[in-house]
């Protein structure tokens, strides 16, 4: 198990429900569709900038993804981040400058988004150094319903400016 996984484990049993944030660079590093869905996306606001340069006067401007795309972590690309969120939500958020003379400049942000929930009818399998065991995840979220650990949301941004 990776630090994600166990960290998110072990805030799931912190039972306080706060978001609990995670790096997505780490994602990036680990998972190679992560980093091609993040790059995919640096290439579609370097390709508003150059609209914005076209097309605009001069001024701020704010923009964000018109829908939140959607990918999953399959256990074979990581087992760390398979345990950690395995599916997630992610959105591109930014604010631009047009100059002048034509300049644009700003910084824009990748969010990720995740309910750490248990779903019903769905084992988990974990590697262990005594092998690989399946994690009932009615059992887990007993816990959540007895008040013992409390579901959460894992969130996570990474920004670059242009």
């Amino acid at each position: 198990m990776g630090k994600e996984a166990a960290d998110s484990f072990s805030h799931y049993f912190d039972n306080n429900g706060t978001d609990f944030t995670i790096e997505p660079s780490r994602l990036f590093g680990e998972v190679p569709k992560a980093a091609a869905i993040h790059a995919e996306a640096r290439r579609s606001v370097l390709a508003l900038m150059e609209l914005m340069r076209a097309d605009l006067k001069a001024g701020d401007y704010r923009f964000a993804s018109l829908a939140a795309g959607a990918s999953v972590v399959s256990k074979a690309e990581s087992n760390n981040w398979y345990l950690a969120v395995a599916a997630y939500s992610w959105f591109v958020t930014g604010e631009a400058t047009v100059t002048e003379s034509g300049d644009v400049h700003g910084s824009w942000s990748w969010h990720l988004w995740d309910r750490y929930d248990w779903d019903p009818g769905v084992s988990v399998p974990v590697d262990t150094p005594l092998g690989t065991i399946r994690i009932d995840q009615d059992r887990v979220a007993q816990f959540h319903r007895q008040g013992l650990a409390r579901e959460f949301t894992t969130v996570g941004s990474i920004t670059e400016t242009f």
